[in-house]
């Protein structure tokens, strides 16, 4: 006698997220790389699980000047923590910034020197 073959379906699972390649990473790398051509020194935590939720993703200096910057994507949203983090900063007098990709041409001018001072995007 012939026993019936069962299928057992193949248990599907999730595709792993990729890693933040696009767009956020590439853009992130770009600033990275036009602030260390103008000298500045640059801070990125590799991991931030263990960091406090809403640091700013990059914080830079150069001659006695010091700024940190979140970036996003065109359409990305600062949480209320990037935020907040922000506003505190920039309250204790800390040059912050919100950039996304159309901000190039701000990006380029503050970090050539051309221009000082708090903004969001």
């Amino acid at each position: 006698m012939t026993r019936p073959v069962r299928v057992v379906a193949e248990r599907r699972r999730r595709p792993a997220k990729p890693p933040l390649e696009e767009p956020e990473a590439h853009f992130q790398r770009e600033v990275v790389k036009l602030a260390r051509a103008f000298g500045w020194r640059v801070y990125h935590p590799w991991l931030s699980v263990h960091s406090a939720s809403g640091w700013p993703d990059l914080a830079m200096v150069r001659d006695g000047r010091f700024l940190v910057a979140e970036l996003k994507t065109e359409t990305g949203r600062a949480s209320r923590a990037q935020q907040l983090w922000l506003e505190d900063l920039a309250a204790a007098g800390v040059e912050t910034h919100l950039w996304r990709p159309h901000d190039w041409p701000e990006i380029a001018r503050v970090l050539t020197g051309a221009q000082v001072g708090a903004s969001r995007g």
